[in-house]
């Protein structure tokens, strides 16, 4: 399976920010030029390497849910080509998607700083980070073996369905998030021991780099009730 995610990280001259103060905690900086009307004798900033996307670079909460789309931002870059500031000029409708853009150039991304006749400036800048899931998550359904079941739920008749989404890269499970609840906490809980104690027994990427997206619908009924053990756990 292809890679699970892709974060796709674009940059061009952009229009005037409409505050261009410093950003809270950040170095002050000249007065930035405007690329999108730059005058004689400017160059523009060029990114670095340092600007790649990383599959954690998503937040959990919307890679769980599916959320994608794009992030337009309005950036200063100083004359040391860090990034001292960064508003949202084009929401992707998603505030965590949008956050987690502003966190990512901020503290990670770094450019080649413009020049004016030669010389280093602070310049304003745009960049869109484009969220973007390229493989729906496969889900699956099993039955909790019964020695995984907490006594006190056995004793309390609990039973319900825990769902979790799972994200494995390469043999190792890199995120783990509650999606649904039993409606039992202590259901909730031993789901999550057994997916953290690495019990799953699951196709792993063959590729170290490639990231496999999962929903694991955890069914808790007490023993007397389960089928048989159709679990793909051990």
């Amino acid at each position: 399976m292809r890679a699970a995610l892709a974060i796709v990280l674009l940059a061009f001259g952009g229009a005037a920010l409409a505050d261009e103060l410093p950003a809270a905690n950040q170095p002050a900086v000249a007065t930035p030029v405007a690329s999108h009307n730059p005058p004689p004798g400017f160059v523009p900033p060029k990114p670095t390497p340092a600007n790649v996307s990383k599959p954690e670079d998503y937040p959990p909460g919307g890679l769980a849910l599916g959320e994608q789309g794009d992030t337009v931002l309005n950036i200063v870059i100083h004359d040391d080509g860090t990034v001292s500031e960064a508003q949202v000029a084009k929401s992707s409708g998603f505030a965590d998607l949008d956050n987690a853009a502003v966190k990512i150039v901020q503290e990670r991304f770094r450019y080649t700083p413009a020049t004016q006749d030669g010389k280093p400036v602070a310049a304003q800048w745009t960049v869109k980070v484009s969220w973007r899931l390229q493989d729906a998550a496969i889900a699956y359904v099993m039955d909790m073996p019964p020695a995984y079941y907490p006594q006190e739920s056995v004793a309390a008749k609990e039973e319900g369905v825990t769902g979790i989404f799972i994200a494995i890269k390469g043999h190792t499970i890199t995120l783990i998030v509650p999606l649904q609840s039993s409606g039992s906490p202590r259901l909730d809980k031993a789901a999550l021991d057994y997916v953290r104690g690495g019990r799953l027994a699951v196709p792993m990427p063959s590729d170290p780099d490639q990231v496999k997206v999962m929903v694991l619908f955890m069914r808790w009924s007490p023993p007397e009730k389960l089928p048989g053990d159709t679990s793909f756990g051990r």
